[in-house]
């Protein structure tokens, strides 16, 4: 075989490869597409709480199926029509729709910075390495080989190893206690708890069941169904949901008082 038809011979097999590669990334591309779509339609199609099932993965995540009917399992809590763990979850954080900032996490019920991390009055900073020496800003402190604010840190709260209660509490002047006010969707036993605006928050039952929260009265803004309060039973007994308009609406009436 000559020079020339050699380089003929070889250029046609780089061509017949290059062609053999492209139709591989393609059908692959296609496969991958085709299974992402499916495992959507999978997780989209599993059943809220009260939906029918046959199997726990009938279910969405933190449900199980009971009786033809998906439930939460153990440890979550419904919200709307899904379940949590409250503990953990950073948009459902020790209460239903109690979200955390972006830059915190969920832990044991109440929102805090990563371990990493410290707090400040308003955000989550790096922590900055001491190695149990003193060189830290002047109004931080060496504890366990990382500067803290022993003002506002959960973890060192006035001091060194001094940690806050797990839930709500949260570091203010070197002492824990609980926030100042609630925000909407915290558990409360007052409405003084919570905090007050134009919309008069109150303190009650709402549609994610459980205990009392801070809540929103009927015509009050709103953002999730269950950020508005159902009134007592004995009064009324109607059920409020946050409706299109986005404000606190009456869903259905009982059978109690007037309306």
């Amino acid at each position: 075989m000559d020079h020339q038809a050699f380089d003929t011979f070889a250029k046609g097999l780089a061509s017949n490869a290059s062609r053999r590669r492209a139709i591989e990334v393609v059908a692959g591309g296609v496969l991958v597409t085709l299974l992402s779509r499916l495992a959507t339609s999978n997780v989209a199609a599993r059943g809220e709480v009260g939906d029918t099932c046959d199997r726990d993965s009938d279910c969405r995540d933190g449900g199980r199926c009971g009786k033809g009917r998906c439930h939460c399992k153990a440890g979550h809590k419904r919200c709307g029509g899904r379940c949590y763990e409250l503990r953990t979850d950073r948009l459902h954080c020790g209460a239903c729709g109690a979200r955390c900032r972006p830059d915190q996490v969920c832990r044991d019920g109440g929102c805090a910075c990563p371990i990493d991390m410290t707090a400040t009055a308003d955000a989550c900073v790096a922590r900055v390495s001491c190695g149990g020496g003193s060189n830290c800003p002047s109004d931080q402190k060496c504890c366990g080989g990382i500067c803290v604010d022993n003002q506002t840190d959960r973890d060192h709260c006035g001091g060194c190893g001094h940690s806050c209660d797990s839930g709500r509490e949260v570091c203010i002047d070197g002492h824990c206690q609980e926030p100042i006010c609630k925000a909407v969707r915290a558990t409360c036993s007052t409405a003084d708890e919570c905090c007050q605006d134009a919309a008069a928050t109150q303190c009650g039952s709402t549609c994610s069941g459980g205990g009392a929260i801070c809540c929103r009265p009927l015509g009050a803004a709103c953002d999730l169904p269950c950020d508005c309060c159902n009134l007592d039973p004995s009064e009324d007994g109607y059920m409020a949901v946050c409706g299109a308009s986005g404000t606190c609406e009456r869903l259905s009436s009982g059978g109690g008082g007037g309306g």
